[in-house]
């Protein structure tokens, strides 16, 4: 069995619905779910070191990431990012310049020479990200 969505791309926005299969003694409804992006920034999610990340000073190769969605929750792509050293003097090593397909954007940070609170934080679509962390002894 083959479903199709077929004709010109629907509105901006989220449909949902079910399709009914009929079997000689049984039905099965299956839902779906279209999400059509407006590719506009309405949120940035993190992925990776959102929740806090430690290390000791100096140390390298932190990943951190985020996720931008539209209002609707579908990934923007293509958004310009920027990724800064907020506070700690740490260092970004390498940064994604725009969001993938699947609206997520990483950079690899390295902490600051001192003990104390980190801050890192992305830019993309008007939308501010931060991260923190701590490099302690």
């Amino acid at each position: 069995m083959t479903i199709r969505l077929a004709g010109s791309q629907p509105s901006r926005g989220a449909y949902s619905g079910a399709v009914t299969i009929q079997g000689e003694s049984t039905s099965l409804r299956v839902p779906y779910l279209c999400m059509v992006s407006d590719n506009t920034g309405g949120d940035m999610v993190p992925v990776l070191g959102g929740d806090g990340f430690a290390g000791v000073p100096g140390e390298k190769g932190f990943l951190l990431a985020f996720k931008l969605i539209d209002r609707f929750g579908v990934p923007v792509r293509n958004a310009a990012v920027r990724f800064r050293v907020v506070s700690g003097g740490g260092l970004i090593e390498r940064g994604d310049a725009t969001t993938d397909v699947f609206g997520i954007a990483a950079a690899v940070v390295d902490l600051g020479p001192r003990a104390g609170e980190q801050q890192f934080s992305a830019d993309a679509a008007g939308l501010t990200i931060d991260f923190y962390g701590r490099a302690q002894p």
